[in-house]
């Protein structure tokens, strides 16, 4: 019973902390005069190789166990716009590209 008890806790402890060693961030681009979302614009962690796509409502969701500071948002015709994060947590960053 104790090493069932013993195995439990360790599996507990060991995905908690693979948990926490990831940096997420959801957010939504859009476009700073009209407000309207900026479909298909590109989001990604600078100098690593993570990134993705918003959808039809600007919306996206990324995530990495890089180790990472800053997110950018770019589109055609728009200024590149770079915010930082915090690192090996939950953000929630909204783009408004000019």
């Amino acid at each position: 019973m104790i090493r069932a008890l013993n195995t439990l806790l360790l599996t507990l402890l060991t995905i908690v902390c693979a948990t926490a060693q990831t940096t997420r961030v959801r957010g939504r681009v859009t476009d700073s005069s009209t407000k309207q979302p900026i479909p298909f614009a590109s989001v990604m962690f600078p100098g690593t190789v993570v990134g993705i796509t918003t959808d039809e409502n600007g919306i996206y969701a990324l995530e990495t166990r890089d180790t990472v500071s800053r997110l950018s948002a770019t589109f055609m015709g728009y200024e590149p716009m770079t915010k930082s994060v915090k690192v090996k947590a939950y953000n929630n960053i909204d783009f408004e590209l000019k």
